[in-house]
């Protein structure tokens, strides 16, 4: 109940744009100039695809163009109930500091201390729940903006709902450092084993096999 939603229009994410403009100011410069694509029911053309072809899905009885463009998480935000949606903006947050920490708040992570600091307007006391909204999402975007991460936006069809796609380059520096940090480790390609010469009766060229044949990639930090 007391996570992340936009309360109402002056905390709801834009529509595309050349940017995306934040609460403060501040924006979000977008990767890709054709994002955000939905055919709706009756709009897709029939020589566009198959509805069993490639780049569509049949939901529901709808057929609808698969548009992830590079995003791995969709964050579904409901808008506040003056704009249709389902959360009640006048509704008291009772603690809004101890709810907001749930969200932020990660013990491995010691710099989540610093994010908390932010939070110091949330311990006066019930709030409610458009300023406990707009104080989080502020926060939330501010950590998405500082990770270089790829961030778009569009409204649901009936406008009560806003989807936040995000995208992580799978060749740039963020993942890198989420790998570093949670020293992810990762097995090698089939590439890799090219070059191997024979070891003893170990074939080369090829990753080693167990004894029901089934090939064993070894694994190290990611890179």
């Amino acid at each position: 109940r007391c996570g992340l939603f936009c309360a109402s229009s002056y905390c709801g994410l834009p529509h595309s744009s050349d940017t995306l403009e934040m609460h403060g100011g501040r924006e979000v410069r977008r990767f890709d100039e054709d994002e955000a694509r939905l055919v709706e029911h009756g709009n897709a053309s029939d020589n566009d695809a198959d509805d069993e072809g490639d780049g569509y899905w049949n939901v529901f009885g709808t057929k609808c163009l698969i548009d992830v463009d590079g995003a791995d998480v969709c964050f579904v935000l409901p808008r506040g109930d003056s704009l249709g949606g389902l959360v009640n903006e006048v509704e008291i947050v009772e603690d809004p500091y101890a709810e907001a920490r749930k969200i932020f708040y990660r013990p491995m992570n010691p710099a989540s201390e610093t994010t908390l600091e932010r939070l110091e307007e949330l311990k006066r006391g019930p709030v409610a729940m458009s300023f406990y909204q707009q104080v989080v999402r502020d926060t939330f975007l501010d950590l998405l903006m500082r990770t270089r991460l790829r961030l778009d936006s569009f409204d649901s069809i009936d406008g009560d709902e806003v989807f936040l796609k995000i995208g992580l380059n799978p060749s740039g520096e963020a993942i890198k450092e989420l790998a570093e940090r949670y020293k992810y480790h990762m097995p090698y390609n089939r590439e890799a084993y090219a070059g191997m010469p024979n070891w003893g009766h170990i074939r080369g060229g090829a990753p080693m096999t167990n004894r029901e044949g089934m090939e064993v990639f070894a694994y190290d930090a990611y890179q």
